[in-house]
């Protein structure tokens, strides 16, 4: 038995060993293949989101496949430029089902008045060196004040703000894959950040939270 265990380790330490070596060589073919294993969300919407969009008397204008560059592509790209319900502080460029997303949770929490700070970002997640934040394929959009209630000011606060805002963030999960908070870490002290990538926030599993937490991930 014990035997087959060192054999095991013998094997995942090479195969670590060949990766590192592959990375260290060559970057750019790794990053590519990273961003195709981890890109965007698994469906971006379609004709059908796009009639769906027109339904609902959202303003937008269909941008079709856009990308900036072989990586950062956003399918079924829109851009936003108003809900029915919510009037938000500028345009938002988003993939069509993430835009579906988004205007659900803001009917859900009632969000009259949203001010964003930026949607589609041809960038690395922070403090990462390969891997590609979701701002890159039109799957996050980052939000700083909802009526009126600021997450920089309010949300360690003890009012009323803050309960909206916290309760927000939970209903967030309803329909984004990770919703990231002032409590995260400093990087997102004055936002949320909503993305439909892989679950790897605050709205994974518990052993998920764990180490995205211990790694600081995002």
């Amino acid at each position: 038995m014990l035997n087959k265990v060192l054999i095991l380790l013998l094997i995942l330490l090479g195969a670590v060993g060949i990766a590192f070596f592959l990375y260290q060589s060559n970057q750019k073919p790794l990053e590519k293949a990273l961003s195709r294993i981890i890109p965007y969300q698994s469906g971006t919407g379609g004709e059908a989101c796009l009639a769906d969009l027109k339904e609902r008397g959202i303003e937008f204008k269909s941008l079709g496949t856009s990308a900036e560059n072989e990586i950062c592509t956003i399918y079924d790209a829109v851009k936003i430029r108003k809900f029915p319900n919510t009037k938000m502080s500028g345009a938002v460029t988003l993939n069509c089902q993430t835009a579906i997303d988004l205007a659900d949770w803001f009917e859900e929490i009632g969000a009259k008045e949203v001010k964003h700070m930026g949607s589609y970002n041809c960038r690395k997640i922070r403090g990462s060196s390969h891997f590609w934040s979701q701002h890159s394929f039109g799957s996050a959009v980052d939000i700083s004040h909802i009526n009126g209630a600021s997450l920089k000011e309010d949300w360690f606060e003890d009012n009323e703000n803050s309960k909206y805002l916290k309760q927000a963030g939970k209903d967030a999960c309803h329909y984004f894959s990770n919703v990231l908070t002032p409590e995260t870490n400093a990087a997102h002290h004055d936002h949320f950040h909503l993305d439909n990538g892989p679950r790897f926030g605050s709205c994974g599993p518990a052993w998920i939270n764990f180490i995205k937490n211990a790694a600081n991930f995002f």
